[in-house]
């Protein structure tokens, strides 16, 4: 899995080091990268630009993107680029929407953890990143890393589609590789090199999904735990602090103005009693004695 996804990752950097580039200079490049490319890389290639056209939402983006398609095959032949590609793309492309620069942050990220050789440091990598993310930062990672597998599943399915072309487009070509196919019940292997390149990605962006919701998961429990346990002892504390304090004194005179009516005060005559004194102790005392000797509980003796 460690290099899974080589190519695609490759096709989209390459995508946006030509947004980058000077219009003119646009056709030089796109013939330097396609002609170095195997035949199963280069069908890659287009997928992959056929697929980012599709879901582009900027004009002038997507004509570039539109335009590298149009001119592939023409440059890897050795052919000059159409003029539309140098001549109508403009100088100064708008700048992307943020919700597209933080998608492409995010899947630049997931190739340097795809890229990485030791395991281990792999997953230390992730974990750092989705535990430092706020709630709403990661619902946005989490669902770029869904687009991210719906992407690569558009491309393996019309990788798997086109596979009647891996000997070429012309009907003699797709005919030879049916025979052959009867014949020895194979496939092409670079056909088979990058469906599994596709396989293993998906498989790496699915383990991810998993491994970040798990991460981001066992955080939120962790943090509740952690708020329930202090919110616990601040009530302990204010419990024994109040203990500490003694009886409210508003509280003890409804209390009381029950209890000359009804004969009742709650914990009986002693708790009364206590309460008394804690309130005398307080020097808060002397409106219940008021109260009780106001009703003929108490003489003024007492």
């Amino acid at each position: 899995m460690i290099h899974a996804g080589t190519a695609y990752m490759e096709h989209v950097q390459f995508v946006e080091k030509a947004q980058q580039t000077q219009p003119r200079q646009v056709g030089a490049l796109l013939a330097h990268y396609v002609q170095g490319l195997s035949e199963a890389s280069f069908r890659g290639f287009k997928l992959t630009l056929a697929m980012l056209a599709g879901k582009e939402q900027n004009a002038q983006r997507k004509g570039l993107i539109e335009s590298l398609l149009a001119n592939a095959d023409a440059v890897r032949g050795g052919g000059e680029a159409i003029p539309a590609l140098v001549d109508e793309v403009p100088d100064e492309p708008s700048s992307p929407t943020i919700e597209q620069s933080e998608f492409e942050r995010d899947l630049q990220l997931t190739h340097q953890w795809l890229a990485m050789t030791d395991d281990d440091q792999r997953v230390e990598a992730v974990k750092k990143h989705v535990l430092g993310l706020g709630r709403e930062e990661f619902m946005a990672f989490f669902a770029n890393l869904k687009q991210m597998r719906e992407n690569v599943l558009d491309q393996k399915r019309g990788h798997e589609a086109n596979e009647g072309n891996a000997w070429g487009g012309f009907i003699e070509d797709r005919m030879a590789y049916q025979m052959a196919r009867l014949q020895t019940g194979g496939h092409d292997p670079d056909y088979l090199r990058q469906l599994q390149e596709f396989q293993n990605y998906l498989t790496f962006i699915e383990w991810l999904m998993t491994t970040s919701f798990s991460l981001k998961d066992a955080q939120l429990k962790e943090l509740l735990k952690i708020t329930g346990d202090r919110l616990a002892q601040i009530d302990k504390k204010k419990s024994t602090a109040a203990k500490l304090a003694g009886p409210d004194t508003a509280t003890v005179l409804e209390a009381v103005r029950n209890f000359t009516t009804t004969g009742q005060y709650p914990g009986g005559a002693e708790q009364l009693q206590k309460d008394m004194l804690a309130l005398c102790q307080r020097g808060q005392g002397d409106e219940v004695i008021a109260l009780l000797n106001s009703r003929g509980v108490i003489g003024s003796g007492h």
